[in-house]
């Protein structure tokens, strides 16, 4: 969990140093790759380089 968190506060560091518009451009490339993944069915040939999501946002109750 401690490399969770360091990698986590590393991340918002450098997105804090960003502009808004290079997040945007930055949003909008990712959403390019991964539909670029899914329409030539990449997916389906690389294995991939996550498997775990954490989010701080409170599930059902």
């Amino acid at each position: 969990m401690c490399q969770v968190i360091e990698s986590s506060t590393a991340t918002k560091e450098k997105a804090g140093a960003m502009s808004r518009e290079a997040l945007m451009n930055l949003a909008m490339v990712m959403v390019g790759a991964l539909e670029l993944t899914d329409r030539t069915r990449l997916g389906e040939v690389f294995s991939p380089s996550y498997n775990v999501l954490v989010s701080n946002v409170p599930g059902p109750r």
